[in-house]
Protein backbone atom coordinates (compact mmCIF):
# COMPACT_ATOMS: atom_id res chain seq x y z
CA UNK A 1 0.00 0.00 0.00
CA UNK A 2 1.12 3.59 -0.68
CA UNK A 3 2.11 6.05 1.87
CA UNK A 4 1.59 9.49 1.64
CA UNK A 5 4.97 10.20 1.27
CA UNK A 6 5.58 7.48 -1.54
CA UNK A 7 2.41 8.78 -3.26
CA UNK A 8 3.59 12.25 -2.96
CA UNK A 9 7.39 11.29 -4.83
CA UNK A 10 5.20 9.40 -7.49
CA UNK A 11 2.57 12.20 -8.40
CA UNK A 12 6.10 14.97 -8.33
CA UNK A 13 7.07 14.43 -11.99
CA UNK A 14 3.60 14.33 -13.59
CA UNK A 15 2.88 17.31 -11.58
CA UNK A 16 5.85 19.18 -13.64
CA UNK A 17 4.84 17.70 -16.48
CA UNK A 18 1.42 19.48 -16.29
CA UNK A 19 2.48 22.56 -14.91
CA UNK A 20 4.83 22.76 -17.56
CA UNK A 21 2.13 22.01 -20.23
CA UNK A 22 -0.10 24.94 -18.79
CA UNK A 23 2.41 27.18 -19.20
CA UNK A 24 2.81 26.38 -22.79
CA UNK A 25 -0.71 26.52 -23.52
CA UNK A 26 -0.85 30.13 -21.48
CA UNK A 27 2.47 31.61 -24.09
CA UNK A 28 1.03 29.93 -27.39
CA UNK A 29 -2.38 31.55 -26.44
CA UNK A 30 -0.82 34.69 -25.52
CA UNK A 31 0.48 34.58 -29.10
CA UNK A 32 -2.23 34.13 -30.88
CA UNK A 33 -4.11 36.85 -29.35
CA UNK A 34 -1.30 39.28 -29.54
CA UNK A 35 -1.25 37.80 -33.74
CA UNK A 36 -4.82 38.77 -33.71
CA UNK A 37 -4.51 41.86 -32.52
CA UNK A 38 -1.65 43.45 -35.16
CA UNK A 39 -3.68 41.87 -37.61
CA UNK A 40 -6.07 44.34 -36.44
CA UNK A 41 -3.81 47.22 -35.82
CA UNK A 42 -2.76 46.70 -39.55
CA UNK A 43 -6.57 46.85 -40.65
CA UNK A 44 -6.33 43.31 -41.77
CA UNK A 45 -10.22 42.22 -40.25
CA UNK A 46 -13.50 42.55 -41.27
CA UNK A 47 -15.33 45.36 -40.77
CA UNK A 48 -18.98 43.77 -39.53
CA UNK A 49 -19.69 46.15 -37.01
CA UNK A 50 -23.09 47.10 -37.27
CA UNK A 51 -24.42 49.34 -34.59
CA UNK A 52 -27.97 49.03 -35.13
CA UNK A 53 -27.78 45.38 -34.36
CA UNK A 54 -29.64 44.18 -31.23
CA UNK A 55 -28.47 40.64 -29.46
CA UNK A 56 -30.55 38.00 -29.41
CA UNK A 57 -31.96 37.52 -25.47
CA UNK A 58 -32.52 33.69 -25.54
CA UNK A 59 -30.77 30.94 -27.62
CA UNK A 60 -34.44 30.81 -29.10
CA UNK A 61 -33.91 34.10 -30.72
CA UNK A 62 -30.95 32.46 -32.63
CA UNK A 63 -31.96 30.22 -35.92
CA UNK A 64 -31.51 26.72 -34.91
CA UNK A 65 -29.10 26.33 -37.64
CA UNK A 66 -26.81 28.80 -36.29
CA UNK A 67 -27.12 27.79 -32.37
CA UNK A 68 -23.84 25.42 -32.10
CA UNK A 69 -21.85 27.75 -32.73
CA UNK A 70 -23.34 30.63 -30.45
CA UNK A 71 -23.34 27.90 -27.79
CA UNK A 72 -19.69 27.83 -28.66
CA UNK A 73 -18.88 31.13 -29.18
CA UNK A 74 -20.22 32.44 -25.42
CA UNK A 75 -18.44 29.29 -24.03
CA UNK A 76 -15.16 30.58 -25.82
CA UNK A 77 -15.68 34.10 -24.94
CA UNK A 78 -16.42 33.52 -21.30
CA UNK A 79 -12.74 31.67 -20.73
CA UNK A 80 -11.36 34.58 -22.86
CA UNK A 81 -12.43 36.50 -20.46
CA UNK A 82 -11.35 34.23 -17.17
CA UNK A 83 -7.78 34.28 -18.76
CA UNK A 84 -7.56 37.92 -19.25
CA UNK A 85 -8.60 37.98 -15.53
CA UNK A 86 -6.48 35.88 -14.32
CA UNK A 87 -3.23 37.31 -16.26
CA UNK A 88 -4.30 40.81 -14.52
CA UNK A 89 -3.94 39.37 -11.05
Amino acid sequence: MFGIAKLAAFAQPQLRLVRGALRFMKVTLFMLIYRFLAQWADGDFDADYAPGAVPPKSLEDIPEPDRPMALDRAALHFCMAVLSIQDAR
